[in-house]
């Protein structure tokens, strides 16, 4: 796989038309078209719908383009900071580690508001399963942890930790492929409905374990019928688009979904399930640098959550 096929993919994405793709990125007509194929080749389905007029990627297309995309991103940004670190070796690196779904849509903006109260910092940001986020947090690779607030988190390092912020919010919700009159294909309003496709996080994921907690005893155990379970959000994603079934995915995520009637909510606002992001800090690791940044946040949260009377 070559990274460059995912500018050409960008080029049909935005231009319609495979000549034109072509034309943008300064090669002929059958070189791109060669290096589209190579592509879904590659990642094992159709990525570009070649009936329609103008061509356009398919939801698994735009999905994994969507990825791709803020991957270069955050690896051109990586390569700057490390580039910065060298010349400025005397200068502390912030070291965040979040979890996918907190780390591809909450943390850019929630960091870029931060700097922009706090001043610039040297950062880098692990993204990784949450496990493997808490194993790394606690062996002190990393300064500071954002996390959903998940029960994994305190039977693992709760003890550890000094203390925990609330800096964002989010929730699960429950969503669907609609139909063409915009009605959800299933509803968990239906009673009349005995069982519902369910496309939901492994059982052992982080989320998984969060999505059962919070669902004990508000539904039945047979309502939901599991067709497909995977850790990541982006891959149940597609599958909702798809018409697969129902599933409960960050509002972060799928919000420009709804607005544009690809999905649409399975359920009342009963349903959802409320989320608090947090960040987090060991008990034992201090540094100067970081205390002003733990105090800040701090500040900052507070004064957001206490509006002035």
């Amino acid at each position: 796989m070559n990274f460059q096929w995912f500018d050409d993919l960008a080029a049909v994405q935005v231009t319609g038309h495979f000549s034109l793709a072509a034309q943008k990125s300064h090669i002929s007509q059958p070189a791109l078209s060669r290096r589209i194929k190579a592509l879904e080749d590659w990642a094992g389905f159709l990525l570009v719908d070649r009936r329609s007029r103008p061509v356009r990627l398919t939801p698994a297309g735009e999905q994994i383009l969507d990825v791709a995309l803020s991957s270069f991103k955050r690896l051109t940004d990586e390569r700057n900071i490390l580039q910065q670190s060298n010349l400025m070796a005397d200068h502390y690196v912030v070291r965040f580690a979040a979890q996918h779904s907190v780390a591809w849509r909450f943390f850019p903006d929630w960091l870029q508001g931060f700097e922009n109260s706090f001043g610039p910092i040297m950062s880098r940001l692990r993204v990784d399963d949450l496990p493997d986020c808490i194993t790394s947090f606690l062996a002190g690779d990393v300064d500071f942890l954002i996390a959903y607030n998940n029960p994994l988190i305190d039977g693992r390092a709760g003890g550890a930790i000094s203390e925990a912020i609330e800096i964002g919010t989010d929730k699960l919700v429950p969503v669907c492929k609609p139909d063409e009159n915009g009605r959800p294909l299933y509803s968990l309003d239906d009673e009349t409905s005995a069982s519902l496709p369910h496309i939901g996080f492994s059982p052992r994921s982080s989320l998984g374990k969060l999505f059962s907690r919070h669902m004990a005893g508000r539904i039945d155990r047979d309502r939901l019928k599991p067709i497909y379970q995977n850790s990541m959000v982006g891959a149940l994603r597609v599958r909702a688009w798809n018409g697969s079934g129902v599933s409960w995915l960050p509002q972060s995520l799928i919000a420009a979904d709804i607005q544009t009637g690809v999905l649409c909510q399975a359920g009342a606002d009963q349903w959802d399930i409320g989320l608090t992001i947090n960040l987090m800090r060991l008990s034992r690791k201090q540094d100067s640098q970081l205390d002003h940044i733990w105090q800040h946040v701090k500040t900052t949260a507070s004064a957001k959550q206490s509006p002035l009377t």
